[in-house]
């Protein structure tokens, strides 16, 4: 029951903050990642993750400037057989403590942070 919670405040999240980053805190393995995954598999066209301990140089997206074309191109050439669906392509950023840079990319934009507790437990946060 708690996972189903948590996916719908997710479905919730997409239908009502579309271009919005959204931070996923939590402890560790109460199945942040996974849920994650099945939520972008699932409820999207395109789904990319990039886990920045797994794959250290993809760091590189974020270096240089920061808008959406220039991260789009580097993004693209880094990551074989990427495909980006125009407005239904979720970029799902793992382990992002490991890329500042990528996090504070997203600083012009709400980010809306869901804190898991407990698995499959979330409490909503704004960023002030």
């Amino acid at each position: 029951m708690l996972k189903r919670k948590a996916y719908q405040k997710l479905v919730e999240w997409k239908n009502t903050h579309r271009n919005n980053c959204l931070m996923v805190k939590g402890a560790r393995q109460v199945g942040k990642t996974y849920l994650i995954r099945e939520f972008g598999k699932k409820e999207y066209k395109s789904f990319v993750e990039i886990n920045f301990i797994k794959n250290q140089e993809l760091k590189q997206i974020f270096a240089g400037t920061l808008d959406a074309e220039s991260v789009y191109k580097r993004m693209t050439a880094m990551i074989n057989g990427v495909n980006l669906v125009k407005g239904d392509t979720l970029i799902f950023l793992d382990e992002i403590q490991r890329a500042y840079r990528v996090e504070i990319s997203c600083g012009g934009r709400e980010i809306r942070r869901y804190h898991f507790r407990k698995p499959f437990r979330t409490d909503i946060r704004r960023r002030r």
